[in-house]
């Protein structure tokens, strides 16, 4: 009976198949519990309960016997389990953890998030609630402060025509109405004098009775030739300034005196209407039409401004600057901080530049906001040499913004930026909107704004120096430009510090 010997070789574990080689392989009797192995547990070949491999050879020659391997075939790829092999739970243990962070994350947040959304949703209403308060206060019983207009009021007939004037006056005077002032002495003598005043900036306007209008209506009235000939306009004349506010203008100036001029023709007729007809020339046509409409009003314009878009000289134009300037200090501060260059570059390097970007940018942004002006501009009458005033105007007052903008911003952080920026606008635009003799007292601060002083030195330059306000204007706007430059310097250089600290 041959001999069985045990010899207990090393083991050696083959490579790790893949899931399906595993499921699919015939096992050997040898591996009877190999259907007990987890899924991408490494082979093992399993013997007797000894745990060794078994081997036999014949005593007489000892020839080692051949291994005995399991027939795995680790290529195929169809499997025989019925059953898909488990996924492993990593994934679903890091999702699991990732929901439970997200929710934990929002559960300690959403606190704070409506609490900020909540104040941001009440600060921008009361914003806005406060600009446009501040912005209609302005205008708020302007009609009854037009007597805060005052207007000259020249006599120099001196007779019928000039008592019925005055009268018509009287009864008008109020609140609602311009304040007529009569020169002291002799000071003025005629239309030419009343227009220079006019111009000089004494007044807002000048009402004048034309010299011998008196005299010329009874001549009309008691011959026929001279009623044929006769202008009712020519007895009265008013001069303004259109170009000034001109929907207030408009209303507040040349409505009052062509009411002023029918109420006096009513006042002639009440009081000379008797001794008028005993006068009058019966037999003439033109005579009786000169008794029924005997006193009229003609007009001098300074600078009639009639085109359509005057409604926006002093409206939107004013708003244009700084929603300009604000973009472009947006975008630059943006690029700027996104590119690292307050970082890595230095501050006086990037201050030049930030400069010669400020200088073109507003030199063009004036000459485009000039060009459309002028584009649009119809049948008023501006010459070349009123463009490039216009333009150099637009220019400071761009500049001027600038630097405010980008005080601000050096200063404050982006989220409050809106605040400022249309409270800046709110703030210009009432000055800019209504002359501020109609506005409250309060309102009267405006005369120390930029938009205020811009739009009265552009006033100036459209009717050739009829609104002289360059002694007042240009200084607020160079101060404004000297001290908005210094804060922008000083921003800019802590905008770099800042910068360079994080």
């Amino acid at each position: 009976m041959p001999s069985i010997q045990y010899e207990m070789r090393p083991f050696r574990a083959p490579l790790l198949p893949d899931d399906g080689s595993i499921g699919s392989t015939a096992l050997s009797k040898l591996s009877y519990q190999s259907e007990a192995l987890p899924d991408r547990a490494p082979f093992l070949l399993r013997t007797d309960s000894l745990g060794s491999t078994v081997t036999s050879s014949k005593t007489s020659s000892q020839i080692e016997p051949a291994l005995v391997r399991a027939p795995f075939h680790l290529l195929r790829t169809n499997s025989r389990r019925s059953d898909a092999p488990e996924k492993t739970s990593y994934h679903s243990l890091q999702a699991e953890l990732g929901d439970r962070k997200e929710q934990d994350f929002w559960q300690h947040t959403r606190k704070p998030f409506f609490i900020k959304i909540a104040a941001v949703f009440v600060l921008l209403q009361l914003l806005f609630l406060g600009n446009l308060s501040y912005l209609y206060g302005s205008l708020w019983g302007s009609s009854d402060r037009v007597s805060s207009l005052n207007v000259l009021w020249l006599d120099l007939d001196g007779g019928v025509i000039g008592e019925s004037v005055n009268s018509a006056y009287e009864s008008l005077r109020g609140s609602n109405f311009p304040s007529f002032d009569k020169p002291i002495g002799s000071e003025l003598q005629s239309v030419a004098e009343a227009l220079d005043a006019v111009r000089a900036g004494l007044y807002w306007a000048a009402f004048v009775v034309n010299p011998n209008a008196s005299a010329r209506l009874a001549r009309a009235l008691a011959s026929g030739e001279a009623a044929r000939t006769y202008q009712a306009s020519d007895a009265l004349t008013y001069i303004w300034n259109e170009v000034r506010y001109p929907p207030f203008s408009d209303e507040a100036l040349m409505s009052s005196f062509e009411l002023l001029a029918q109420a006096a023709e009513q006042e002639y007729h009440h009081r000379q209407g008797q001794p008028a007809l005993q006068n009058l020339n019966r037999n003439s046509s033109a005579a009786v039409q000169v008794l029924f409409h005997p006193i009229g009003i003609s007009g001098v314009n300074i600078m009639e401004t009639t085109n359509p878009t005057r409604l926006l000289y002093n409206t939107a134009t004013m708003v244009m600057p700084v929603l300009e300037q604000f973009f472009f200090v947006l975008i630059l501060n943006g690029l700027s901080d996104e590119l690292g260059i307050y970082k890595k570059v230095p501050a006086t390097t990037t201050g030049i530049i930030r400069v010669a970007f400020a200088f073109g940018y507003t030199l063009l942004s004036a000459l485009g906001m000039t060009g459309y002006i002028w584009a649009f501009r119809e049948t008023w009458s501006v010459d070349g040499k009123q463009f490039g005033l216009t333009w150099v105007t637009f220019w400071l007052l761009h500049t001027v913004h600038f630097v405010v903008v980008d005080t601000a911003a050096a200063f404050w952080p982006v989220p409050v930026m809106p605040f400022f920026i249309l409270t800046w606008i709110v703030l210009n635009l009432a000055s800019s909107v209504s002359p501020l003799q109609l506005n409250p007292a309060f309102y009267h601060w405006g005369y120390a704004l930029p938009d205020n002083e811009a739009y009265s030195l552009l006033t100036d330059i459209w009717s050739s120096g009829a609104v002289p306000v360059l002694h007042r204007a240009l200084p607020i706007l160079f101060a404004w430009l000297l001290v908005g430059s210094s804060t922008a310097i000083f921003g800019h250089f802590r905008r770099c510090r800042l910068a360079h600290d994080t």
